[in-house]
């Protein structure tokens, strides 16, 4: 009789934490974002970039990209996360051939983004399709 109180007990309060566990999505904790896969597919003709990353612990991204057209040809050489309070802030390094007036130099292109830290607490797919203007 003892045994099956307790597990009575025990059962009503796994319940009881259950219920009381919200069901919507949290925004991303720090720990919940490293290794987040964040993609773009270059909407073209006049913006190029595109890019797959990776959220690393030490606050870079991984990943490769591109950025190319009559001015330049650009690959991803370096990028860096922080985040804010409710947003992941991004920046990304593009560096390559540019193509000017005066030929062909070297060059590079900064690029910064923000995501929403509940978009990608949110997102159940592989990677997370940003669709940003840049």
């Amino acid at each position: 009789m003892v045994k099956h109180r307790i597990a009575g007990l025990a059962l009503i309060a796994m319940l009881l934490v259950f219920a009381a566990h919200p069901v919507f999505s949290e925004p991303a904790e720090s720990g919940q974002l490293i290794g987040k896969k964040i993609c773009r597919e270059a909407p073209g003709p006049d913006d190029t970039t595109s890019f797959t990353i990776v959220l690393s612990e030490n606050g870079t991204v991984q990943g490769e990209g591109s950025f190319s057209g009559a001015t330049a040809n650009f690959a991803l050489s370096s990028g860096s996360w922080k985040e804010t309070d409710d947003a992941v802030q991004i920046t990304l390094i593009f560096s390559g051939k540019s193509y000017g007036p005066s030929g062909i130099g070297e060059g590079s292109k900064t690029i910064r983004i923000s995501i929403q830290k509940s978009d990608l607490s949110n997102d159940r797919e592989e990677c997370y399709a940003f669709e940003g203007r840049l």
